[in-house]
This record gives C-alpha cells, sequence and structure tokens, in this order.
C-alpha cells in the first residue's frame, strides 16, 4: 500500500525526496567502506585458514558461513581493484 503524500507542499515533498537520496547516497558511501574493510580482513584470513590452493571455498564456508565465496571474492576483487579507482577518482588539476 502506497503512502499518500497528497497533503504535502510541492517544497515539503521534494524536499523530503531530496533528504532521502541523500541517506541513499551516504549509504552507498558506507557501503563500500564496509565491503573494503571487509576484503582486507578476507585476505588476511585467507592465508590463515586455506594455506593450501582449492580449501578456500569450503574453510570460507566453515567460518564465515554467512558470507558466500562469490561475495567474499567480490570483497577482495575491491579492496585489490581499489588503487586504480582510487587513482581516477583524484580530481584533475
Amino acid at each position: 500500500m502506497m503512502t499518500d503524500y497528497g497533503d504535502l507542499s510541492t517544497t515539503e515533498l521534494a524536499k523530503q525526496i531530496n533528504a532521502d537520496y541523500e541517506l541513499i547516497l551516504e549509504s552507498e558511501r558506507t557501503t563500500l567502506q564496509r565491503y573494503l574493510a571487509m576484503g582486507e580482513k578476507l585476505i588476511a584470513l585467507r592465508p590463515r585458514i586455506a594455506p593450501k590452493h582449492g580449501e578456500w571455498q569450503a574453510k570460507l564456508k566453515l567460518h564465515c558461513p554467512q558470507v558466500s565465496y562469490e561475495t567474499a571474492n567480490l570483497c577482495i576483487r575491491f579492496v585489490e581493484n581499489s588503487v586504480s579507482w582510487r587513482r581516477i577518482r583524484r580530481p584533475k588539476m
């Protein structure tokens, strides 16, 4: 069921939309930072629990059952590639 916003002025409705959008953008920035932090921890964890090639997926499931293998690898790739995209983000002078 949708909320009826008919009683709000155009200005107030736009103000609320802008506030919602700002929260979404802030959440995205925070989420990326959390993924990077998680990726760094996964990079530290991997050699401890899976020193041999081929053990990572099973050991990850054992130690971090809520984290899928695909998500873990994505987080690790974010960290490994962060140097490249951070360089791109810097403003050019």
